[in-house]
């Protein structure tokens, strides 16, 4: 093989993998930085409870970051099968209490939106279980395109 060969692979391969990194984001993948609509709703009446928005981040290696109002959460997050997403998120509350937020989520074919379900309880500072609901979320991921 001659140099000229050996440069052109070379170009080839770091085209390839600039691309494959660029396009991680995208097609049904969680990573990344999201708008996200959560309808929050009791899980027995289903009367909504309240209704907000949120932003989180999907880290590679399974942690997410999340605001809520004045709230901050950290969390961990697994794929479970195919664009289906396992999240679990914690804060804790001025009260010395804490919060938790499982769900599931299936981000769309094209990786830009997803919907979801999920739970969110509050426990009291000696860990009794004080509220649950139920959670509709619907995000959008957030790019220098968005408006």
């Amino acid at each position: 093989m001659n140099k000229s060969n050996i440069i052109r692979l070379v170009l080839v391969s770091l085209i390839a993998i600039t691309t494959t990194f660029g396009q991680g984001t995208q097609s049904g993948r969680i990573q990344g930085t999201w708008d996200e609509h959560r309808i929050q709703r009791d899980c027995s009446t289903g009367e909504e409870t309240g209704n907000f928005h949120s932003m989180l981040t999907y880290h590679e290696g399974g942690t997410v970051m999340a605001i809520y109002g004045s709230f901050t959460l950290q969390g961990v997050w697994r794929q479970t099968r195919g664009n289906t997403y396992a999240t679990s998120l914690k804060f804790f509350l001025p009260n010395n209490g804490w919060a938790l937020v499982y769900a599931q989520i299936v981000v769309s074919q094209t990786g830009n939106s997803y919907e979801g379900g999920g739970v969110f309880q509050t426990y009291d500072a000696a860990g009794n279980l004080t509220i649950q609901h139920c959670l509709t979320l619907l995000g959008t991921r957030f790019d220098h395109t968005s408006p």
